[in-house]
């Protein structure tokens, strides 16, 4: 019998991202990467209260897949990341948070790329044999998303963004309280 331990659980689905309004007037390159975004030293984003009860019943709608008791969300915070010419954004978690998610406004196709947390072991075990990478644990991970969706993910998880042109996404982070 065949037992896969140490699982990292994502949740992939459908939003519609044309409900969840942020103001983008102060959009300026930060991160490493120098990507146009809303996020400014981590300061949240204005935000209508109708967006944020819309995203809150999207995330419950997932989570309660995995919570089998009564919890409550806090959204942390929220911004958005306007992608132009192979624009691209570099390994990072999201930290101070429990989970985090990516709402995929505007793209061709989802250039995130999520991280194995024993990808650096993995390569330095099976580096000359990508049979067993693939087989006793694969390095990376890109979800497969399209337009008007989401994916949460724990925010620990490291990731990043590809080379990407002419797309837009929302991130943010929030944490869970249980009854």
């Amino acid at each position: 019998m065949q037992i896969n331990i140490f699982s990292i659980p994502i949740w992939i689905g459908n939003i519609d991202a044309s409900k969840i309004v942020l103001d983008t007037k102060e959009l300026q390159p930060t991160f490493g990467s120098e990507l146009n975004t809303t996020f400014h030293k981590g300061e949240g984003n204005k935000i209508t209260q109708e967006s944020i009860d819309y995203l809150n019943s999207i995330i419950i709608e997932h989570l309660n897949t995995l919570f089998h008791r009564k919890y409550f969300i806090n959204i942390t915070n929220i911004w958005e990341n306007h992608y132009n010419q192979d624009d691209f954004q570099e390994n990072h978690i999201h930290s101070n948070s429990d989970l985090s998610f990516i709402i995929y406004k505007k793209i061709k196709e989802a250039r995130t790329t999520f991280v194995n947390p024993a990808a650096r072991l993995l390569d330095a075990f099976y580096s000359k044999c990508p049979i067993k990478i693939n087989t006793l644990g694969q390095e990376h991970f890109v979800p497969e998303c399209r337009e008007n969706q989401i994916v949460i993910f724990p925010s620990y998880l490291e990731h990043f963004v590809k080379k990407t042109s002419n797309a837009i996404t929302i991130a943010g982070n929030f944490n869970v309280t249980f009854e």
